[in-house]
């Protein structure tokens, strides 16, 4: 007679869903001061990831013993030093140990940042030849995945499931038993209380890098999205990195149904006559200018009161609307 744990790995690999992706949340930190190791003074095996990261693992598990993913592809680089294993290999290492096969994690351990997860996944999967042949799974940190979702379209890189980490950890919490009286209360306080954008409550005993509260990452991952869509060249450059020229061609004709003419006017690049190379090295021609500390503090305040401006709304329902149509 099978066992139930057969049966769920069983299960899930013959789902008909596409890869799990898995978006690390770094920095990589030290075991115990929970702060970025210093090449040098710490050794190879203090690092860690956040409890943002732990979650990751503990939903990923959750999907995986629920049949949905058969594939998972862990993204995050060297993020505490180069010394130290990378946000991918960490979180590898605990989904193994929370018993998903070695053999369906891969892992892409070269990025520092969000952007670099999906050029270097891009690339990866156009070496393999698999590219843009299944939609993938997405999973996050939850202030984290709405850029995410906006990144996977300007890189044109298709998706179906959409997962938040705590929101499958709430999930699991509720229905861990068909009796709700049973409910999971100690999980599902934990999560309220980290989710809770105007208390500091579950932060103020942590050390190091978690002391840095939700609505914190919340406020900082809400400008890097709107500058997304307000400035192409926060992104627009890096597309050069993406090997596969009709992968490239794909991307700047989104960009310039979001931004009609700039390609030309702002960048100089003539998608119907311009040579893939000359193109491409236009491309690296594009600088990206950091964000004022005044221009922070003004979105801020203007993300409290008025909100931000209608024409990168815009851009951002032309991209919901681009979704639901899929």
């Amino acid at each position: 007679m099978e066992s139930s744990e057969g049966a769920l790995v069983k299960e899930a690999v013959k789902t008909s869903n596409g890869p799990l992706l898995i978006f690390g949340q770094g920095p990589v930190i030290d075991r115990v001061t929970r702060v970025i190791p210093q090449e040098g003074l710490n050794t190879s095996g203090d690092e860690d990831v956040n409890f943002w990261s732990e979650n990751l693992v503990k939903a990923a598990s959750e999907l995986y013993k629920r049949g949905q993913i058969p594939q998972i592809i862990v993204m995050g680089g060297k993020t505490g030093g180069k010394q130290f294993s990378s946000e991918a290999e960490l979180i590898k290492q605990r989904l193994f140990k929370a018993g998903i096969p070695e053999n369906i994690i891969e892992t892409e351990e070269n990025s520092p940042d969000t952007i670099a997860n999906l050029i270097n996944m891009i690339n990866m999967k156009d070496t393999q030849g698999t590219q843009d042949k299944e939609k993938y799974q997405i999973l996050g940190s939850p202030y984290h995945i709405s850029r995410i979702q906006i990144l996977m379209q300007l890189f044109k890189i298709p998706f179906n499931h959409v997962f938040s980490s705590d929101e499958v950890l709430r999930f699991v919490a509720r229905n861990n038993t068909d009796d709700s009286s049973l409910w999971d209360t100690k999980l599902l306080t934990e999560i309220e209380t980290r989710l809770d954008p105007d208390s500091n409550l579950y932060y103020r005993d942590k050390q190091g890098m978690e002391k840095r509260n939700y609505a914190d990452r919340l406020i900082h991952d809400d400008l890097w999205t709107r500058e997304l869509l307000e400035y192409p060249e926060s992104w627009l450059g890096r597309v050069a990195d993406i090997k596969n020229p009709d992968k490239r061609s794909e991307i700047l004709a989104g960009a310039e149904k979001l931004w009609p003419g700039i390609l030309q006017s702002k960048f100089g690049i003539n998608r119907e006559l311009d040579s893939p190379e000359e193109i491409q090295l236009k491309l690296t021609r594009i600088q990206k200018n950091p964000l004022s500390q005044e221009t922070v503090q003004q979105w801020i305040e203007e993300n409290k009161t008025i909100g931000w401006p209608k024409n990168v709304e815009a851009r951002l329902n032309t991209l919901i609307q681009e979704r639901h149509q899929k």
